[in-house]
């Protein structure tokens, strides 16, 4: 594998203590090679996700794994 995400979570906190889920438990493994596309509408969680994967920014819980010894 080449990417491997397990249970991925990321919450926002609103002013009202509602909880927002904007990326709701994912799995996904990639292999080398594989080719996928973020499809979803407006405000559906696509950028945070993105944003998690790149380390741009932190997940609430769950976990991402990049085999960095795999070269794409």
């Amino acid at each position: 594998m080449f990417i491997t995400i397990k249970n991925l979570v990321k919450e926002y906190k609103l002013s009202n203590n509602r909880i927002l889920k904007a990326v709701d438990n994912v799995d996904l493994t990639i292999e080398k090679g594989d080719i996928y596309g973020i499809m979803g509408l407006s405000g559906a969680g696509k950028s945070t996700f993105l944003k998690i994967l790149t380390g741009e920014a932190e997940s609430t819980s769950g976990e991402v794994i990049i085999d960095k010894n795999k070269r794409l």
